[in-house]
């Protein structure tokens, strides 16, 4: 019996996969459990397109990362902050700062989550951070803190 998964069950597929398992193993188990729908060609040609969308669409969020990263990569933000008589930071520079930086100095909005110093930024000074866009796709930025 052909399904369409409608979740990713191991050993069988990955969820949106067109299968051909037993008759009793669907019945009994993939379509009960709601992991499975039967496979009609009305069904499957609507998987496809929407397949297909899916790729278009991922395909465009991929080329809009890689402008971003061209342009992020190598830019260097300035962001000044308040320090102690040593010299150090009263707190550690957080990700929404250097998030706002990027915006104002680079006209790229980022996300807090997608800045990933390589340690915390506690001192003046330079710092190299990478910004993760998604995709396997990162750029690496300077911090300048004052």
């Amino acid at each position: 019996m052909k399904v369409i998964l409608l979740q990713d069950v191991p050993g069988k597929g990955k969820k949106g996969d067109v299968k051909e398992v037993a008759n009793g193993y669907a019945q009994n188990f993939l379509i009960k459990k709601g992991m499975a729908k039967p496979a009609t060609e009305k069904k499957v040609a609507a998987i496809r397109d929407q397949q297909a969308k899916e790729k278009r669409r991922s395909g465009k969020e991929e080329r809009n990362f890689q402008k971003m990263a061209a342009r992020l990569q190598g830019a260097t933000v300035e962001i000044t902050e308040k320090v102690n008589d040593s010299g150090k930071l009263y707190a550690a520079l957080s990700s929404a700062k250097v998030v706002d930086a990027v915006k104002s100095h680079l006209a790229v909005t980022i996300k807090a989550l997608q800045v990933r110093p390589k340690a915390p930024i506690k001192e003046l000074g330079k710092h190299h951070v990478k910004i993760v866009l998604g995709k396997g796709i990162e750029a690496e930025i300077t911090v300048v803190v004052k």
